[in-house]
């Protein structure tokens, strides 16, 4: 009986471990959790499987709703550092960095939105796709809290909202 669990257990490890899946612009998609696996809905951090800065379930929504590899890359570029900005909301300590990061992603936002033509026939879309990768952020109810508690933090101080640059992309800049 015990050889049996071992086996299985094994066998679930080599199946978990495969790099196999879609690949979305030269990297392995994230995947999505086997019926298995507890969906980490009850802290912020959430699954960052392929541990590259930003939950597993934001990144495959980006590759799903986004259409080019250039905005693929700044919509991940600005959730990461929104995703810092939430991380930080609740520790000890934590408001002035969570509010360096939200500066940080006004910069990572003109990179964004330089993609996009302002009020031209992309602009819905964008504001479409960013609302529902923000709506993420708070898909269960710790991560709510947390979103509360992050907006509060920002309250009361003035922002700055800068010109759409590519300068501010910490990426590689394909042609496409």
């Amino acid at each position: 009986m015990r050889t049996k669990y071992l086996i299985i257990l094994t066998c679930l490890l080599i199946i978990s471990c495969k790099k196999e899946g879609r690949v979305v612009d030269g990297d392995f998609e994230p995947p999505a959790p086997y019926f298995w696996e507890a969906y980490d809905d009850e802290s912020v951090e959430g699954v960052d499987a392929d541990n590259d800065g930003l939950r597993d379930d934001i990144e495959r929504k980006i590759n799903e709703l986004v259409d080019t590899p250039n905005r693929r890359k700044a919509f991940k570029q600005y959730f990461k550092t929104l995703y810092e900005a939430l991380k930080y909301a609740t520790q000890l300590g934590g408001m002035s960095k969570s509010k360096q990061r939200y500066r940080d992603a006004s910069y990572d936002h003109s990179c964004l939105s330089y993609f996009y033509e302002f009020r031209g026939k992309d602009w819905d879309s964008f504001n479409q796709i960013e609302d529902d990768i923000k709506d993420l952020f708070k898909n269960s109810k710790v991560r709510e809290e947390n979103y509360k508690k992050y907006d509060k933090n920002l309250s009361g101080d003035v922002y700055t909202v800068h010109p759409d640059s590519i300068k501010n992309c910490r990426f590689e800049i394909t042609n496409n």
